[in-house]
């Protein structure tokens, strides 16, 4: 899709019992999203990026627990770390503080996991640029 972020990196599941393959919303929305990724990269000062989670069709989403108008379903959200630029809270500070445009940034810090949730809407003239942690 863009040259650091593939389709089977933002379609990639650990739950092989479920078919993961967007539809042509989804495609659309995952090239926006990957180009939102590559800005990302270039704040993180071109490091690598790791991808636990983008999109998760629907009845992924439900199987992973999310809500079902999770902003992943549409392929417009993107679960990462980038531990060579630091941990997610340097991470989360470096975005915030960022001119990058998007719905939603989160840091997660649940059950031992940590991670940023980058969202986005369809709808771009409607970002909110929220910015909040869950932690659970």
């Amino acid at each position: 899709m863009t040259p650091h972020f593939s389709i089977e990196e933002l379609t990639i599941t650990q739950h092989r019992k479920i078919d993961n393959t967007p539809d042509e919303r989804a495609l659309r929305n995952l090239e926006v999203l990957a180009n939102k990724m590559e800005e990302v990269r270039q704040i993180l000062d071109g490091k690598p990026i790791l991808i636990s989670s983008a999109f998760r069709c629907l009845a992924l989403n439900r199987d992973v627990g999310s809500k079902d108008n999770s902003a992943h379903t549409m392929g417009l959200a993107c679960d990462f770390t980038c531990p060579k630029f630091g941990n997610v809270d340097e991470v989360f500070q470096a975005l915030q503080h960022s001119r990058l445009e998007f719905d939603q940034l989160i840091i997660e810090k649940i059950g031992g996991k940590h991670w940023i949730h980058l969202g986005l809407r369809e709808d771009k003239t409607q970002w909110r640029r929220q910015c909040f942690a869950i932690n659970g």
